[in-house]
């Protein structure tokens, strides 16, 4: 259980700030920070102690940081992952949704230097409308930012609901993973 009080994080605007001011990238077997999405063999997903201490981190360590701060905090989550299948790579981001009363909040504190700006905590009335919404702004940005293609397939757009995955495990073993959850469907 990581320890989130000797980081002065209790209270859920004091985490999202904290979030929003990790580095985006990955920390390589040698301790070696590299920014940017993992693009290496070398990569492993970190533990939320690691991403805290380290504080760096890709969407995927980003999000089991998250998914730590809110079960400590016994709220409700699911974690999501969206990619799109290219031949050479599949473009990914992770989220954490959880329930406040009846909203789905979608706790975003990347996508603030992207090239469509989204970082915020965003309610929602339902999981789909949240899930459409993330859909079009993966989409959106991954677009402009040039690493999804102008010749757009939803069919290799591909969502899916996991579980906690196993800390230390490769790029490749979180994609299966993740493919082991719950494949969701979204309207086009």
């Amino acid at each position: 259980m990581s320890n989130f009080t000797a980081y002065h994080l209790d209270t859920l605007p004091k985490f999202f700030d904290f979030c929003r001011n990790l580095e985006y990238g990955w920390v390589d077997a040698k301790g070696r920070k590299h920014h940017g999405p993992n693009n290496s063999p070398e990569y492993h997903l970190q533990t939320p102690d690691e991403t805290l201490q380290r504080q760096i981190g890709i969407c995927w360590d980003q999000t089991e940081l998250q998914r730590a701060w809110f079960t400590a905090h016994n709220y409700e989550t699911t974690s999501y992952l969206l990619f799109y299948q290219l031949a050479e790579s599949w473009p990914s981001h992770s989220i954490l949704v959880y329930r406040e009363g009846h909203q789905y909040c979608w706790f975003e504190p990347m996508f603030n230097t992207t090239a469509i700006y989204y970082c915020g905590i965003h309610k929602y009335d339902s999981l789909e409308e949240l899930l459409n919404h993330f859909r079009t702004k993966f989409v959106r940005n991954g677009r402009d930012s040039g690493f999804l293609p102008a010749e757009f397939d939803f069919d290799k757009l591909k969502l899916y609901a996991y579980d906690k995955p196993t800390f230390g495990i490769t790029d490749t073993e979180f994609f299966t993973h993740c493919q082991r959850g719950a494949k969701l469907q979204l309207s086009v």
